[in-house]
This record gives structure tokens, C-alpha cells and sequence, in this order.
């Protein structure tokens, strides 16, 4: 015959634990309740633990009356605001922004650097007189830094939209060329038109949203030309003397120079949009250069090395002169 033995229900009438004792549990021990385990909070309230709802890596964290999962990162009473600007005597103010402290300090200490790009007009020239209508290359780079590339675009027609999108590999660091074409931009419209200009771009992206832009420009301008003739020119010899003086691109009619004469005429010539000239020699005024009414100023059309024609003043010194002069015109 079996001994009989007491197997009482666990609970403060039937079975209690004396202070400082302790119990052993082997095998499973199941908790049937979310809520039916507390711990003492030492003021003599019985916490809740409840660990249903929780993720991986989550802790236990007391919030409130209660022991609950919750990220490391928001253990304490509240969670962490990454989202704020941060302040510090001698360091830029920042908001990192983020859900976690790892974000935080990653974003804080190790930002991402954003990628960096370059973009050049190769061959053909950036600078130019009107009617050049030569086309080339461009030579750009795409710099990945730190989050992987996941798109690079080129605008290679100068109109504005990225009609070449080059293939990416393995997220890195990218470079290479593209021919370019060039709309009317060589030729404007009228010749109140002092400048104008084609805009190319390359533009990449990465995996975390992360842009970058670089443009390249050709710019298309009249040139203006001085130097010394030992002759009166006129409308029909002066063109191929101001071809030979090389001249140089500009949008005003302003200039500044020391020239050095041997019993010779001054002449300067530019596109007539600019307006009248004012001559300034040797600091003071001089209305003898470059005069209509004297014949010291007159009008052209030039014709340039692409065939491009336009109207010019051509001015010139009142005499044949000798010496350095400081020639301002306005």
C-alpha cells in the first residue's frame, strides 16, 4: 500500500515561504499570466512583470508601476530624444535625429559623409565667341564616401533633363566622359544679347537618400579689341586688323589699361549694344576720342572667325600719339 502525501495548493493560506529561506524550482516552471509575477519595489508595492509584447533585445524596464520590455534604449522613466538640436561652446549645433541612442551616437560621432561629384567641359572650351558651335566631351566623377552609390545621372543636351543614366557598379566610386551638344546658344537671338550659357549637370544618389550636384557651363560672349595703328581705318580695313589683335571676351565696354604708342592712333572696338564710350587719358577727360561727330567713332559690322556678324563702335585717338597713356573707358 502507497504513502499518502499532502500536495497542498500554493498560495499565503496554505503555504508560505519563511524570510531569508529559499526555493528551489527544478524542471519547467510555467507563469500562466502575463501578470502573474511581481517583485517587491522596496516601498511595499508588489510590481507587475509582464513580459508579453516584447522584440529581441528588448529588457526589462520599469515604467511606471510596472517591470514591461522595452528597448535598452529607453530604459529609465523616459526614452531618449535624439530628435533636437544639440549645443556645445566650440561645436556646431546639430540635430542628429534618430529613435535609439546607437543612432544617435553614430549619427553624432560618425556621420555619414554624402557624395561628392565634378563635372568639366573636357574639350571644346568653356569660354567662347559667338557662333562656336564645336562640340566635345565631359569629363565627370562620382566620389561614393560613405553609403553605397544607387544612381548617377548625366544632362549632357543643355536642356535641362538627364538624358544619359550611367550603370552602376558595386555602389562605389565612379568616373568616366560624355560627348555633349549644344543647342542655338552659340547664336542669340538679337544683339542685345550679351551673353549665353549651356548648362550641363551630373547627379548621383545613394542608398540612404543621400544627393549630390555639379554643373558645367559654356559661355558664349562678343569680344572687344584694342591696339595701335600707324593709319586712319575705316569701316572696310578695320574688321581684319581686330581679328589679327586677338581681342578678348567680355559683356562691357569698360576697360582699363596702360598702352604704349609710336606716333600711332589708339583704337578700340566693341559691340555697339555697349553704348557710347566715355575716354578717360592720363586722368583726365577726353572727348576728341572717340567722337561721332569728329569721326573719331564709327560704326562697323564685324564679322568673327565662326561667321558670326554683329554691329561694333570702333573709337579711336583724335591724333597719331607717342609715349605710355593710361587709357579708362566707361
Amino acid at each position: 500500500m502507497s504513502s499518502f502525501k499532502a500536495r497542498p495548493n500554493l498560495s499565503d493560506i496554505q503555504f508560505r515561504q519563511e524570510p531569508d529561506a529559499q526555493l528551489t524550482l527544478s524542471g519547467d516552471t510555467f507563469i500562466a499570466s502575463p501578470t502573474g509575477l511581481s517583485i517587491n519595489n522596496g516601498m511595499g508595492v508588489y510590481v507587475p512583470i509582464i513580459v508579453s509584447g516584447g522584440t529581441e533585445n528588448d529588457v526589462l524596464t520599469l515604467v511606471g508601476t510596472q517591470m514591461i520590455l522595452r528597448p535598452s534604449s529607453a530604459s529609465g522613466t523616459s526614452a531618449f530624444n535624439s530628435n533636437r538640436v544639440t549645443t556645445r561652446v566650440g561645436i556646431p549645433s546639430i540635430n542628429v535625429g534618430g529613435a535609439t541612442i546607437n543612432e544617435f551616437i553614430e549619427g553624432y560621432f560618425f556621420p555619414s559623409v554624402v557624395p561628392s561629384s565634378s563635372l568639366s567641359v573636357f574639350s571644346g572650351g568653356n569660354d567662347r565667341q559667338f557662333g562656336d558651335a564645336g562640340v566635345g566631351n565631359l569629363s565627370w566623377s562620382v566620389t561614393r564616401n560613405t553609403m553605397p552609390l544607387t544612381s548617377i545621372s548625366i544632362s549632357s543636351n543643355a536642356l535641362g533633363t538627364y538624358n544619359c543614366v550611367v550603370p552602376i557598379i558595386d555602389g562605389n566610386s565612379q568616373s568616366g566622359s560624355a560627348s555633349y551638344t549644344i543647342s542655338t546658344c552659340q547664336t542669340p537671338a538679337t544683339s542685345a544679347v550679351t551673353t549665353t550659357i549651356a548648362t550641363y549637370m551630373v547627379s548621383a544618389s545613394t542608398s540612404t537618400g543621400e544627393t549630390t550636384q555639379t554643373n558645367a557651363t559654356i559661355v558664349w560672349r562678343n569680344k572687344k579689341f584694342y591696339f595701335n595703328n600707324s593709319t586712319i581705318l575705316t569701316s572696310g580695313t578695320v574688321g581684319a586688323v581686330m581679328t589679327a589683335s586677338g581681342g578678348a571676351l567680355s559683356t562691357t565696354k569698360t576697360l582699363n589699361i596702360s598702352q604704349v604708342l609710336n606716333n600711332e592712333y589708339f583704337y578700340y572696338a566693341y559691340p555697339k549694344t555697349f553704348g557710347i564710350p566715355a575716354f578717360t587719358v592720363n586722368g583726365l577727360p577726353n572727348n576728341a576720342w572717340g567722337n561721332l561727330s569728329s569721326g573719331t567713332l564709327f560704326t562697323v559690322t564685324y564679322v568673327n572667325t565662326n561667321g558670326y556678324s554683329t554691329e561694333f563702335y570702333v573709337a579711336r585717338s583724335d591724333n597719331k600719339i607717342t609715349g605710355t597713356y593710361n587709357i579708362i573707358v566707361a
